[in-house]
């Protein structure tokens, strides 16, 4: 195991062994930190970046759970949905993918990726009646100043807040989770 690697799952033990996580969840994360260890450096340099610079981050804004849960428990699925997570994150916001998902101008979005969401792209519409989240991608709300890195970094960011704040996102297809997205 590298030292980057032994000082990411370090710092992922010391937060999982807190007195105040379920055993069920210590039990998970142990499983995902286990398979991580079999995963080549390069496939997992961003999220060991992410871990060292931002864990508060990785654990609030990319629940490894959450991945799990999605992969139907699956651990080397769900690490590998991870990573790219976190390599997608660091290609689209660069060294900003390590702050905050908020529309405050201090954390990962930029100004312009800001003015494409408040313009409307974009829109997250009313649950389904079974409770799936929908995401409208209206092409009409698009900014004339908008590139194609302003609009994947608001699509990337409502993706992140709406897998944050509905677990029924998290949940598989077979189990009647996801995201439904208009376009």
């Amino acid at each position: 195991m590298s030292s980057s690697t032994a000082a990411a799952a370090a710092a992922a033990a010391e937060t999982a062994s807190s007195a105040t996580i379920p055993l069920e969840r210590f039990q998970a994360l142990q499983m995902i930190h286990q398979a991580m260890a079999s995963v080549p450096e390069s496939d997992k340099k961003e999220y060991l970046q992410a871990l060292q610079m931002a864990p508060h981050l990785v654990l609030k804004e990319s629940d490894p759970l959450k991945f799990l849960c999605f992969c139907e428990y699956n651990a080397w699925s769900a690490i590998a949905r991870l990573c790219n997570y976190w390599r997608e994150r660091k290609a689209l916001f660069g060294e900003r993918a390590f702050l905050p998902m908020t529309m405050d101008g201090n954390g990962a979005l930029k100004k312009e990726d800001i003015l494409v969401l408040e313009a409307g792209y974009p829109a997250v519409l009313p649950e389904t009646q079974n409770g799936r989240s929908v995401l409208f991608c209206d092409r009409s709300k698009w900014l004339p100043s908008s590139n194609s890195m302003n609009l994947n970094r608001a699509a990337f960011y409502v993706v992140t807040l709406l897998c944050m704040t509905n677990d029924k996102v998290s949940q598989p297809a077979s189990q009647g989770g996801g995201l439904l997205v208009l376009v």
